[in-house]
């Protein structure tokens, strides 16, 4: 069987290509049961590039390895996989273990309202980074708490009334804030220190407007050869392109999300100039920023 790059812009377009398009219920969340949508998949080998959703994925009693962005995560354990929009996730449903139990849970920023943009949620939660380990280690308490946060969304989207919804969008958020609390306090979430200092500068430029290497090697008393050269070693880029990558993606998102002008955004994203800005786009987009907003509005 071939496996075949699908690019998915909706949860609905993910269901469709899944075949489980019976199961849609609402335009920006679903949860699918390990146990029970998931064992229904007719053969399929696909990886699956999402545009527009993020995904929170608990794994446990069982299952394979992961794929995701083409790279090979070891399953081991309960686990936690955060995916976000623009990265892609390999499925076989012929290798997936039938012993194995959990949820997978697709939703978009519209469904939380928590940020503006997907880049503000990422900021909020840094599990969802596209350049950092998106798989964590659960110990039994903690993998049990999610199982039954989960379980219980799992329930109530059965039948998603105006209030069930409301009160999934409040399981969710803790979800995600006991997964952030979890993970910030992990004793060994890195496995060495150029994955720490990459974690560091990721975390720099997410609160801060976008500045030179230089400026972020200061910030975390660096020399930026090698604030570099650590980038470079976690995430195959230099650092000048994650700088590049992250701007560029906040800037699709407030161009097609918000009704920010294009002086305002520019402003947000540090550029001296509106036409500074323009250019920027142009070169890493392809296309002028009003364009842009017209193609996705």
């Amino acid at each position: 069987m071939v496996t075949k790059t699908i690019s998915i812009d909706s949860i609905s377009s993910l269901l469709k290509h899944l075949q489980l398009q019976n199961y849609q219920k609402h335009e920006h969340f679903h949860i699918i049961s390990f146990k029970d949508e998931l064992n229904s998949l007719p053969p399929i080998r696909a990886e699956l590039h999402s545009e527009n959703y993020f995904e929170v994925t608990l794994n446990r009693k069982g299952g394979d390895d992961i794929l995701i962005d083409g790279v090979k995560y070891i399953s081991g354990g309960s686990q936690l996989t955060f995916l976000s929009p623009g990265q892609s996730l390999q499925i076989d449903s012929q290798q997936y273990d039938k012993k194995t139990e959990g949820y997978l849970i697709f939703f978009t920023n519209e469904f939380l309202n928590i940020a503006p943009t997907n880049f503000n949620l990422i900021k909020r939660f840094p599990y969802f980074s596209r350049n950092f380990s998106p798989v964590y280690a659960l110990n039994k308490e903690q993998s049990n708490r999610f199982f039954d946060l989960m379980n219980e969304i799992h329930e109530r989207f059965k039948t998603p009334t105006h209030d069930e919804i409301e009160i999934i969008k409040s399981y969710l958020t803790i979800i995600l804030f006991e997964a952030k609390k979890i993970i910030e306090n992990a004793p060994n979430k890195f496995h060495s220190r150029a994955e720490e200092i990459t974690y560091l500068f990721e975390n720099a430029m997410r609160r801060s407007k976008y500045r030179l290497v230089s400026d972020f090697a200061n910030e975390l008393n660096l020399s930026s050869i090698y604030l570099s050269e650590c980038v470079k070693k976690t995430t195959g880029k230099p650092a000048k392109q994650i700088i590049t990558e992250y701007k560029t993606w906040e800037a699709k998102n407030l161009l097609s999300l918000t009704d920010d002008s294009i002086d305002g955004i520019a402003e947000v994203l540090g550029f001296d100039d509106r036409s500074n800005f323009i250019n920027f786009f142009k070169k890493n987009v392809g296309m002028s920023p009003l364009m842009f907003r017209k193609r996705h509005n």
